[in-house]
């Protein structure tokens, strides 16, 4: 265990925010290392050198200048400029504590876009925690911001000297592990069920919540058609790509997630209703139930299917997705997921017979 504690990394953090320094150029990290004992261009800016991702390395120079090892007692230099390999370092699982890197995901797509440090984590509560952090403004300066837990994927916990130790449980790094793990967590759905509905999600939108259908054609959220028509666009938008009324009206994902205090852009938004759709919409009658029967992922994503709505002789891959991540289900890719073991050891047995 490293001897540098959180508050001393904090403190050197607040010192880097004190010198004003601007990381608008782009630079290599021996010269970034080698420039601080010096004085910095006449206008706060490095030199010059190779580039590279700013946010992550000014984080990994924090904890390296308060004396922390990086590659030891905090994730390597590779990890620490590029967030997607960041990510699949998160070992934080429940909340942050200051002094732990933030790993962003602004646009919920499972593609990890930035790097910080958190410094209070108070606001919790309310949804936000203050993240220091670099190349996140015109400019690049240093900056001190409120941000919305929402914006964020995970935590990474250096191994300080008096911060709690990452629980060391299995943290979802992969857009369909978090989709598998919150259907886990949040139903008794059984895992053939939980794959069949995954492998329709993977056909309709690749775990993207913010997928737009024909967005390639120039189609956005904003531009889909509201109602049903001769000549109306049937393009969908989200994970299950929900459309028209199931979109738009007042018990539509957009508006029935703000009234019930979820965001409908999020993984947890759009599952909540769409859990929400399958216990109560009359349309959907008995297909709950229908789903917490099956112990086939293959005939789980038929059964979904009716859902989704898709015509069987172009239900495209979703049976063959299904199957496939059932196999990794059952194989324990996804980690421990909550289940009992004869239930594993059964769908083990079933997913052989697909081998």
């Amino acid at each position: 265990m490293s001897t540098v504690t959180a508050a001393e990394v904090l403190a050197t953090a607040r010192s880097v925010y004190d010198m004003g320094l601007i990381y608008r150029e782009a630079y290599d990290w021996t010269s970034y290392v080698s420039i601080q004992e010096k004085a910095p261009y006449n206008d706060g800016r490095f030199p010059r050198g190779v580039s590279i991702a700013h946010c992550g390395v000014s984080v990994a120079y924090v904890l390296w200048r308060a004396g922390m090892v990086a590659g030891v007692d905090y994730p390597d230099l590779t990890a620490m400029q590029f967030a997607p390999y960041l990510a699949q370092r998160i070992n934080v699982v429940g909340d942050p504590e200051p002094g732990d890197i933030v790993v962003f995901d602004f646009q919920h797509d499972g593609v990890e876009d930035h790097i910080g440090l958190a410094v209070d984590t108070s606001g919790l509560a309310a949804g936000t925690i203050t993240v220091w952090q670099a190349n996140s403004i015109p400019g690049g300066r240093v900056v001190y911001a409120d941000v919305p837990t929402s914006w964020i994927a995970g935590y990474v916990r250096p191994d300080y000297a008096d911060a709690p130790a990452a629980s060391g449980g299995f943290v979802q790094t992969t857009p369909e592990g978090r989709f598998i793990q919150w259907w886990v967590d949040n139903t008794d759905l059984p895992l053939a069920a939980i794959a069949g509905i995954a492998g329709n999600v993977q056909q309709e939108s690749s775990f993207n919540p913010r997928a737009v259908e024909k967005a390639e054609q120039g189609y956005t959220l904003e531009t889909l058609d509201r109602v049903a028509g001769p000549n109306a666009n049937a393009a969908g938008y989200g994970l299950f790509q929900d459309s028209f009324d199931r979109l738009w009206a007042d018990d539509g994902l957009l508006l029935w997630g703000a009234a019930n205090g979820f965001d409908p852009h999020t993984l947890e938004g759009q599952n909540t209703y769409t859990v929400w759709e399958l216990r109560n919409r009359p349309r959907f009658a008995g297909l709950w139930d229908e789903l917490a029967a099956q112990t086939d992922a293959y005939q789980a994503a038929l059964v979904f299917g009716k859902f989704e709505g898709f015509n069987p002789a172009f239900e495209g891959l979703r049976n063959q997705y299904a199957v496939a991540l059932w196999g990794r289900m059952v194989a324990g890719e996804f980690g421990p997921l909550d289940r009992s073991a004869t239930i594993i050891d059964n769908a083990r047995r079933a997913v052989a017979a697909y081998a």
